[in-house]
This record gives C-alpha cells, structure tokens and sequence, in this order.
C-alpha cells in the first residue's frame, strides 16, 4: 500500500492483518506517536474506486457449490482482483501448474465389483493426529483478503470437518487467535516456517508455535525465491498506469524477507531449536527424499510449491526472422 498523503490507513491496514502484528513484527522503536483519529482523510474518502467485489451481488449458497471447479468460478467473481491473482497465479507461463492438474486426471480408478463393504472408514492420523479424511488445509497464507475472519475461519471449518491445518507463515492472524479459533483442544494446528533472512524472525515463529501449542513444524523449502507470477505483476503494472484503481499484487511481498541460502544444515538447526515433529515441505526427487530420512525428519511433502513458486518446464518461443526483400 502506497500512501501518498496523510491518509487514515486502518480500515486497509484491519482487512488483511490483525492488530498484534504489529507488536509481533515491530520494534517499539517504529511507534512514532499517536494521532486522533478522525483527524486525518481515509483513503476510501480520496478514492471512491475501492471495490471489494466484482459484482457487487453475494455469493451463491454455499449448497449450491458442487465440485471445486464452482468454488473457482465463485472465487473468481467475488474476490478483488488482487486476492485472486494471489490464491489462483502460478509462475512464469503456469505450465507446472496445468500440469499438476493433468497429473491428477491421470488417476484412474481399478472398480471391483461385488464386494460386501457395510461400512466405509476415512479416519487416519498425521503424525499421529486424528483426522476424518487422508488429506490437510495446506498453508495458504493472507486469508483475510478472502474473509475478515482469516485463518481463524479456516481454523473452525477445519474443526468442524476433523481435518488437520497448516497455518501459513504469512498468516493474517496470530497462531495464538487462531488457536482459539479451534473447536476442541485436540485440533492439530501445524505451523509452516518460512526460513527469514533473519534467522532470529525464524527462531521467534517457531518458540511462539511451541508455546502456542501447535503439533509440528512444516519447514518450506521449495520457495528459496517467491516465483515471478505474471497476473500478481500485472495488478501492479494496473496500478501504477491507473493510480485510480485501489490494490496492489501481494505474492512479492515474501520476497524480502525469505531466505534463499539454506542448506541441510537448517534441519539440525530446527531440531536443535524445538522437539516438535519436523516436516519438510518441497520434495520433488527421490534423492532428496532419502536425504530428508537420513536427517530424521518425521514427514515429507511431495510437492513443486502447486507451479506456483518455480516453473519447472520450460517454455519454448518460437523466434521469427522477417527479410525484406529488396
């Protein structure tokens, strides 16, 4: 966000962050004073162009979702253009993302037919969790630019469920307002660790996860960059042609704060720092699978970041030469 007056900055500052991220995130040395409020212009006063929807109509019932190809087409409609380009961009040209999709159409079922089954169990654990279904929340961080509860709802649907959640590093809400959010004390929260550039940020997430209560640490570490994702860029390049338009792309903001020189070296670390369950979140080659066993991590995560970080085809452009003839 760009202020280029003295501007009342609350209103856009309480949509996609809590009031303890402050104290969290800043020295007491950046409180500079305290202002009146009503004293200073809001910025939706200067600029009456802020939509928060597409269509200004409200969601269809959530009933009527049936698959989540309509949750996409919902999204898309209702989100602000700058929330979307967030949840749904992958980088460089998407090829990685199209084809972890077209990996999963892959999969096919092998049906066997007259078998007595009376009753059908989902439940499993993970790491040792109780869950109603094989799968988890994955850590999708700024959650309140879809819903001013954040991560706080997503934590309650995830209890309603019985699914097991991976809070974001860059989660609007603090782990300790999400864990209230909770609907039982046995709800597993996991906590993902973005490794910071400064490592004592780091070292702070993951003493304030143990003490908070969460049942592992997710390290991610198929991001050492944040990917340049083209419709994020293109809410900028919007912005700054039209200084109208209100938004700006927030995948770039991780940029600088994630560290891009890690090693093997930071498990030892970690473990060393807490004993909670360590996962590591980015394997996409069986070497480095057999490595993560060798450093004692009790869980990998398969995964290419969803082609969202990194694009791991190449594109090929054709090049044309045009002679003229003289």
């Amino acid at each position: 966000m760009r202020l280029t007056r003295a501007e009342d900055a609350t209103e856009d500052f309480d949509s996609v962050h809590e009031q303890e991220i402050l104290t969290q995130s800043l020295a007491p040395s950046a409180l500079r004073g305290h202002i009146e409020p009503g004293t200073l212009v809001k910025s939706n006063d200067i600029n009456e162009t802020k939509i928060p929807n597409k269509d200004a109509s409200l969601p269809p019932p959530l009933s009527s979702l049936l698959n989540l190809h309509d949750f996409e087409i919902v999204a898309e409609k209702h989100l602000p253009p700058n929330a979307w380009a967030y949840y749904a961009s992958g980088a460089e040209g998407e090829i990685s993302k199209r084809q972890n999709s077209k990996a999963f159409q892959k999969v096919s079922l092998r049906p066997r037919i007259l078998r007595s089954i009376p009753t059908v169990v989902t439940t499993t654990t993970i790491l040792g969790k109780q869950v109603s279904l094989p799968v988890y929340m994955s850590a999708v961080g700024i959650a309140k630019l879809a819903h001013p509860d954040g991560e706080r709802a997503l934590a309650a649907a995830a209890g309603k469920e019985g699914l097991a959640q991976v809070l974001a590093n860059g989660a609007n809400n603090v782990i300790e307002s999400v864990m209230d959010a909770r609907t039982s004390p046995e709800q597993p929260i996991f906590q993902q660790l973005y490794v910071n550039r400064d490592i004592t940020k780091s070292e702070d997430v993951v003493r304030r996860a143990e003490r908070a209560g969460a049942s592992a640490i997710w390290i991610t570490v198929d991001s050492p960059v944040v990917g340049k994702r083209e419709m994020d860029e293109r809410i900028n390049l919007q912005a700054r042609d039209d200084p109208s338009r209100k938004g700006q792309g927030v995948a770039k903001t991780m940029a600088n704060f994630i560290s891009p020189f890690i090693d093997w070296d930071i498990l030892l670390w970690l473990r060393g720092l807490t004993k909670l369950p360590i996962v590591i979140k980015g394997i996409q080659c069986v070497e480095d699978a057999v490595q993560a066993y060798h450093y004692g991590v009790q869980g990998i995560v398969l995964s290419n970041h969803g082609g969202r970080s990194q694009d791991t085809y190449v594109e090929i452009s054709r090049m044309y030469i045009v002679e003229d003839n003289y």
